[in-house]
């Protein structure tokens, strides 16, 4: 039999021990056994990080003492759940998805530089705030980031934003000691609030350093086990001494489902290397549903069947993640004109036009594939672009969706560009067909022209935006409450850092208890002269 499943792994790229996920059921009966196969004892293991390893010698171990056939795989290789190089995984020559990617990245990689992405898109080490900025620019960026915690309202179908957890209180300064803090500061607010962790649905961690990944990781899949939520992780320029810092969706249904309908939560948690799309890499789902809501982890350009980044250049590794995304949704009956909010963060902002370039060119094939919209223009979110100083695994780009269960030709859109002396406000709201759920995004740009944007007036830059926040909002249903608006600006630039600081007292006074939770994002730059860029989501 093992010559046989060689002969079957160099023909379909299969795994011979089934690390694929080839083998996911066992059969103990069918028309082709003799006899019966009957377990007389069974154990379930939850080990460390070698519980591939252990679990593999207990299979092997029941199944020689009722099968004789499998005694052969006694002494076959055991591969790394993610190993360091192609070779130990899959014969690549008939990977499926090693041939799909050749052909899907064919078209783009002549705009990519031909040298290795992990050495062009490392982690900046230089974490504190750009030599140009001033001693009170940097005071503002510390005072901005280490805004006290905030809330969202709870909506009528029961969807709540909290913001502004961190672990910088913590009395340790290691990574581990500031996420654990932060989880307890969490759970905290949530039992004040009357909620579970199991209610997160969706997670925004920003690291200080990525070079931390895997330590705040080890501290994570402590609170989130089975079902975790999805998540997004990008690496952020946060204040001296403060290691991390998340927000999180929370939700639970606020009445019992009316006569003949059902409440639905639904979760994609996809662990076992296959052909399809990555497995996680951290204690996270690849997207979590509830009723026509899906919420997406961020996804970067991993190879699905040896878990490495593609060794390409960005317009390449936006085509594969894009493509990632696009499966993650069909799983769950969804395509990428269901999006209603997109976030790309990159390393660079010179790459931000081609990768624009090629998630228009997804778009525009996601809508010629569905002929039932042919007559009929798709209304699709603006793709929110920001550069940060690092992704997970050092990938130049990473795509983060919320997309919508309706009917992408019957969405509304409505945008508006109003001026400032010395700049423009521009505002879009797209609304789902279903009236449901919308979001708004707002940027805040400077002319070329302006050359002291120091000596701009602040307070007349912050009431042309929350003027303008407020008009977009009146353009939604009155139903629905803005829950998280994330806030990308650049802290170099003084006059956007000074905008960011007062952005929650000028929202706060207009709005009200409906002013939504606010999430400040200090990035590297920001495209097109933008010096602010607001994402808000809003829900019933």
């Amino acid at each position: 039999m093992e010559p046989y499943l060689h002969q079957l792994s160099k023909k379909y790229g299969v795994h011979i021990c089934g690390e694929g996920g080839e083998y996911e059921t066992f059969t103990t009966d069918c028309p082709l056994f003799k006899k019966r196969i009957v377990i007389d004892a069974m154990e379930t293991w939850l080990c460390s990080d070698a519980w591939m390893v252990q679990w593999r010698q207990l299979f092997i171990q029941t199944i020689t003492s009722l099968c004789p056939v499998a005694v052969a795989f006694q002494n076959l290789p055991l591969p790394s759940v993610f190993p360091s190089s192609a070779e130990n995984t899959l014969p690549l020559a008939s990977c499926p998805c090693r041939r799909a990617i050749d052909i899907m990245t064919e078209e783009t990689l002549c705009a990519d530089k031909a040298h290795d992405v992990q050495e062009e898109f490392a982690s900046n080490g230089d974490l504190n705030c750009h030599s140009e900025m001033c001693a009170c620019c940097v005071c503002q960026v510390l005072q901005a980031w280490q805004c006290q915690f905030m809330s969202s309202t709870k909506s009528s179908a029961g969807y709540q934003w909290l913001a502004g957890i961190s672990g910088h209180s913590s009395e340790r300064t290691d990574v581990q000691s500031q996420t654990q803090h932060a989880f307890t500061v969490l759970q905290g607010k949530l039992q004040e609030k009357g909620w579970q962790l199991k209610h997160v649905a969706l997670v925004h961690l920003y690291v200080r350093d990525m070079e931390d990944f895997g330590k705040v990781n080890e501290v994570y899949r402590l609170f989130f086990s089975h079902c975790p939520p999805a998540r997004v992780c990008v690496q952020a320029r946060l204040p001296l001494g403060q290691l991390l810092q998340m927000d999180v969706l929370l939700h639970d249904w606020s009445t019992a489902p009316e006569e003949g309908c059902f409440q639905q939560r639904d979760t994609l948690h996809v662990q076992s290397i296959s052909h399809w799309a990555p497995a996680n890499i951290g204690p996270y789902s690849q997207a979590v549903q509830v009723d026509e809501a899906v919420f997406c982890a961020g996804q970067i350009a991993l190879v699905p069947c040896t878990m490495q980044l593609l060794r390409a250049g960005p317009s390449s590794q936006a085509q594969l993640c894009y493509s990632h995304m696009e499966k993650v949704l069909r799983a769950m009956s969804l395509t990428l004109e269901h999006t209603l909010q997109a976030h790309c963060y990159v390393t660079d902002l010179t790459h931000v036009a081609a990768i624009r370039k090629v998630w228009r060119a997804k778009i525009q094939n996601a809508q010629d594939q569905e002929l039932e919209y042919d007559t009929e223009e798709i209304q699709c979110p603006p793709l929110v672009v920001s550069v940060m100083p690092s992704l997970p695994r050092g990938a130049a780009v990473e795509l983060h969706v919320m997309a919508i269960h309706d009917e992408p030709a019957e969405r509304t859109s409505c945008q508006m560009t109003s001026a400032f002396s010395g700049g423009s406000v521009h505002w879009q709201v797209l609304q789902s067909s279903t009236r449901h759920y919308a979001t708004l995004s707002l940027s805040v740009s400077l002319h070329k022209s302006c050359t002291t944007p120091e000596r701009m007036d602040t307070e007349g830059i912050l009431g042309s935006v929350s003027s303008s926040f407020q008009q977009a909002l009146q353009q939604t249903e009155e139903t629905l409450s803005p829950l998280c608006t994330r806030v990308f600006y650049k802290d170099s630039n003084k006059l956007a850092t000074k905008l960011s600081a007062g952005l929650q007292s000028c929202l706060e006074s207009r709005l009200g208890e409906k002013s939504p939770a606010l999430v400040l994002v200090p990035v590297l730059e920001l495209p097109d002269c933008t010096l602010l860029h607001l994402s808000c989501w809003l829900s019933e």
